[in-house]
């Protein structure tokens, strides 16, 4: 796999896990936003997979769904994750 390909799908993993904590959580953009200090036009960026955050940007959100960098960062990890977040 090329190097392009593996930063798409390490986008795409980003992504989705955001989103799904998201929407556990219940929590808008905007919202997570304010909440963590990462600007709302990263977040969309995030979600869309068209960017990667900083790494303190990604550690901010990990710490507000209390959830380590890995588990944001891991595929798999939420999916089939039965916990309560």
């Amino acid at each position: 796999m090329q190097t392009e390909d593996k930063k798409k799908m390490r986008r795409q993993v980003l992504s989705r896990n955001l989103a799904s904590l998201m929407t556990l959580k219940q929590i808008n953009q905007s919202d997570l936003s304010r909440r963590t200090g990462v600007s709302q036009p990263t977040i969309s960026r995030v979600l869309s997979g068209l960017a990667s955050p900083r790494i303190t940007s990604i550690q901010e959100i990990a710490e507000y769904f209390g959830v380590g960098v890995d588990y944001l960062l891991t595929k798999n990890n939420l999916f089939n994750d039965e916990r309560k977040i």
